[in-house]
């Protein structure tokens, strides 16, 4: 990052507000962070189809991976062949799953 007002500026402020925490946190008003969402459930329902699919993302060892699995069954990714994915590859493959539609005019 370049070095100028605008980046000097903000540096500043972010310094700022990491000792505002940090006072805070000693002071007891701020607890700790717990992450309370261990479970993201997403369902798919095709009403002409009859077709119900549930995806459950458990969280994984890193922040940004989740378990993935889908109607109770591992949905493991290809490539490093474990049962984590990440967000955005498991949105990948809900958009891949889902019919195309195509409008007529």
């Amino acid at each position: 990052m370049a070095y100028n007002k605008r980046n000097r500026k903000a540096r500043s402020i972010n310094a700022n507000q990491a000792k505002e925490r940090k006072r805070l946190k000693e002071a007891g008003a701020i607890a700790s962070l717990i992450d309370d969402d261990d479970e993201i459930t997403i369902e798919i329902t095709r009403k002409r189809t009859g077709e119900h699919v549930v995806f459950t993302l458990l969280p994984g060892s890193r922040i940004d991976s989740y378990r993935t699995y889908v109607d109770g069954q591992p949905f493991k990714n290809p490539k490093t062949k474990s049962g984590e994915r990440g967000i955005n590859n498991v949105c990948q493959a809900i958009a891949k799953a889902l019919p195309r539609f195509t409008r007529e005019y």
